[in-house]
């Protein structure tokens, strides 16, 4: 008689549990997880699982295969394709990742929320009413919609959590509470009664909080919005200083808003390097960050040179900072990983625009190079398994 074969996917949970206290790596607990539905129900209930998968983003790239199917991650910190495959196709732009949740937007500019470890999804309605992409010459719908953010996890906050959106020509705001209907607008510019093109958005000590795109040449404005009474105000405001500067000649990329490991609000922007492109087919590449400490009380704005222990993610994802010293291995201090965000894709040879910024000295190094004949496809982003 034929010995009878073992279902894996059942295996008691307390062999699951031994099993995933001997992993090491943050990203075994993710090809754990991804076995099946059970094992992931079980090291989600484990709190090493929940401290390691969260702790370190993954950038997700194109799979090994070439197929438009799914989606490899790639660990920085070990600098390699880790041969897990997400089921997140790869002919659609993401516009987010949040909590462990994509974003994507539907030709009716419909949010689709996808989850890749859970498999679940959440269906937002549209961002604006009986839109029609043939009257958005300049823009297919995927990128008219340029970053969503969420304010906690849905799976976890189903009837708490808020997404928030910076979609259009103009980078207009919007947000959604759960449960609702329709998004609600922020005329954010209509109340400081200033030009503002929303640049970033986070959560930040249970208020939205925005940063304006073009700070570097226009005076620099954050606001806070109070999604319960509609209130809109200023958190930080200031000039643009001397034009001697050296770095009054770089154009900007963009600014982007993160949350220090000790609790800070940080503000990056990415500065163009003044160097030409290669090809004219290509982009211009990063060629400076600067990093600023937003003063809540006061509304002050002061560099930093030294993020210490931290590492920061930038992207098309929301931003994210993480300890160096709580990653196993790889992860570099005082330092910014980069992704290339939504607006290089004009460019034919595609995503190129990728590296990690040393602080302590200003240098550049590569931290995941993409295949050249990847052209025409959505950039990279980082996101944290939940």
């Amino acid at each position: 008689m034929a010995a009878k074969e073992a279902d894996w996917a059942w295996l008691p949970e307390l062999l699951l549990d031994s099993i995933i206290n001997k992993l090491i790596y943050p990203v075994d607990y993710v090809r754990f997880g991804s076995v099946c539905k059970h094992w992931l129900w079980v090291a989600t209930a484990q709190n090493t699982y929940k401290a390691c998968c969260s702790k370190v983003p993954m950038l997700m790239i194109p799979a090994r295969d070439g197929s438009t199917k799914s989606r490899s991650l790639y660990s920085v910190t070990q600098g390699k394709n880790t041969g897990v495959e997400l089921p997140v196709p790869y002919n659609r732009r993401c516009c987010g990742s949040s909590h462990g949740w994509l974003a994507f937007a539907m030709d009716d500019l419909a949010i689709t929320l996808y989850n890749p470890f859970s498999g679940k999804q959440i269906n937002l309605p549209p961002l604006v009413k009986n839109f029609k992409p043939e009257d958005e010459d300049e823009y297919e719908p995927e990128y008219y919609v340029r970053k969503v953010a969420l304010s906690a996890d849905p799976l976890r906050n189903p009837d708490g959590y808020e997404a928030v959106a910076i979609y259009g020509g103009m980078n207009d705001l919007a947000f959604l509470k759960a449960g609702h209907k329709a998004w609600t607008p922020v005329p954010v510019g209509k109340v400081v009664k200033s030009d503002f093109r929303a640049s970033d958005v986070i959560y930040f000590e249970g208020r939205m909080c925005v940063v304006n795109r073009y700070n570097w040449v226009m005076p620099g404005r954050i606001v806070s919005v109070d999604t319960t009474s509609r209130r809109i105000g200023t958190v930080a405001r200031w000039r643009v200083k001397s034009q001697q500067e050296e770095e009054a000649t770089m154009a900007q990329a963009g600014a982007y808003l993160v949350e220090s490991s000790c609790g800070e609000l940080l503000m990056v922007n990415r500065l163009l390097s003044t160097e030409a492109p290669s090809t004219s087919n290509e982009a211009p590449s990063t060629g400076k960050l600067k990093v600023y400490k937003i003063q809540i009380r006061d509304g002050r704005r002061e560099e930093v040179k030294n993020l210490g222990d931290d590492s920061i993610f930038l992207g098309d994802n929301q931003s994210m900072s993480v300890l160096a010293s709580e990653v196993v291995v790889g992860c570099q201090p005082n330092s910014i990983y980069y992704s290339d965000d939504y607006c290089e894709f004009a460019y034919p040879d595609g995503p190129h625009d990728m590296a990690i910024f040393d602080l302590r000295d200003g240098s550049f190094r590569s931290h995941y190079v993409p295949n050249p004949l990847h052209k025409k496809i959505p950039p990279p982003l980082w996101i944290l398994s939940r």
